[in-house]
């Protein structure tokens, strides 16, 4: 058997970068044999084993073949017979489809080195056009590598990604998983450019139509955050009803979820960047937010409207009250209180409370 390390180790390696995580692929190797030194197999139909001691990935080389639409649809061949240059053949790019041997040597069948010099994101063959995620990976590698450009010919790939409605088929955990990464690239926003430029991005963020707007949010809001708070940036300029149910499609992770709902609220109800409402109103927004039980997840709301449309001291006014209504308690007096008295009670303070710090901030 023999083993190289393959794909973005080698990437980036090669430019000077860090290296996250390292990928092995194995030729001439078999799953038994892989058992037998003590890999442990993590998938039935994937040939993929961690190391006994690293927990590094190492897989078998392996080619696909097309059987279906979308991400899933491949047939993996995975036997001792198949090469190292069919193996990278079918991997995306030219940039990730560079290995290195055990003796430090750089293997390069496909112009991967040539294209990092020339700063070109550059598809490895035609078989590009049968996965659409492939699609989905360059925007990202665009974002991430602000200074490429995407070739030509593979611009022309993707354009036919599109047409044919593959990318339809991509599920939202496996886009998902896509935007995690997209997050704490330089710039995110250009992962919304590349995938409109292809016009994927409507397919797959269907009622996101103010592009320009969420690319100048996203822009915004990353100068203060780079991981998953940027995506409630999105789609501000939607009903909230209706930005709600798209969100809810996409399957977003229950507390983002909630996060972004909140933060549009926000936005919205503080945008001009002043308070019209009466204490008794205010108080009523606040229960509304259940900032008095989930007071971290409003405190986030705040920093990224902040981040956005810079309404500091008005949402600083916010978090200062939250943060001391919280820990008023009622005033039970000799104890006869109970139940729903006691609730009143506590509102009354509360609502005494944010009158007076409504009076010191003068409005």
């Amino acid at each position: 058997m023999q083993v190289y390390l393959v794909g973005g180790a080698v990437r980036d390696a090669l430019l000077g970068l860090p290296i996250k995580e390292r990928d092995w692929v194995v030729v001439g190797g078999t799953a038994q044999a892989m058992l037998k030194q003590g890999y442990q197999q993590v998938g039935k139909d994937f040939p993929v084993f961690l190391h006994p001691k690293s927990k590094e990935e190492y897989a078998l080389a392996r080619t696909e073949r097309k059987t279906g639409h979308g991400y899933d649809g491949f047939v993996v061949h995975a036997e001792a017979s198949v090469t190292l240059e069919e193996d990278l053949r079918r991997r995306d790019l030219t940039i990730n489809a560079i290995a290195k041997d055990q003796d430090g040597k750089i293997i390069d069948f496909f112009g991967g080195v040539n294209d990092l010099h020339n700063k070109v994101l550059r598809h490895v063959s035609e078989a590009f056009v049968e996965d659409p995620l492939r699609l989905v990976r360059l925007c990202r590698f665009q974002a991430r590598f602000t200074d490429f450009t995407i070739h030509a010919s593979t611009q022309a790939l993707c354009c036919a990604i599109v047409q044919k409605g593959e990318v339809d088929y991509l599920t939202p955990e496996r886009v998902w998983l896509e935007w995690q990464k997209v997050f704490s690239s330089p710039a995110p926003e250009q992962f919304i450019a590349c995938l409109q430029q292809f016009g994927a991005w409507s397919v797959l963020m269907p009622g996101f139509d103010q592009v320009e707007l969420d690319m100048q949010y996203i822009k915004q809001a990353r100068q203060c955050m780079q991981d998953q708070r940027l995506f409630c940036v999105l789609g501000w300029y939607l009903h909230p009803v209706q930005r709600k149910k798209q969100l809810q499609a996409l399957r977003l992770p229950k507390a983002l979820m909630e996060l972004a709902v909140m933060t549009q609220s926000i936005a919205l109800a503080y945008g001009e960047k002043k308070i019209t409402l009466s204490a008794e109103a205010l108080l009523r927004q606040l229960q509304q937010w259940d900032v008095f039980r989930r007071y971290e997840r409003f405190a986030q709301a705040c920093e990224i409207v902040q981040a956005v449309l810079g309404v500091g001291s008005i949402l600083q006014h916010m978090l200062t009250a939250a943060e001391q209504l919280a820990v008023i308690k009622p005033d039970l007096g000799d104890g006869r209180l109970s139940g729903e008295a006691i609730a009143q009670n506590l509102q009354q303070r509360r609502l005494q409370a944010l009158a007076d710090l409504m009076e010191k901030w003068k409005i």
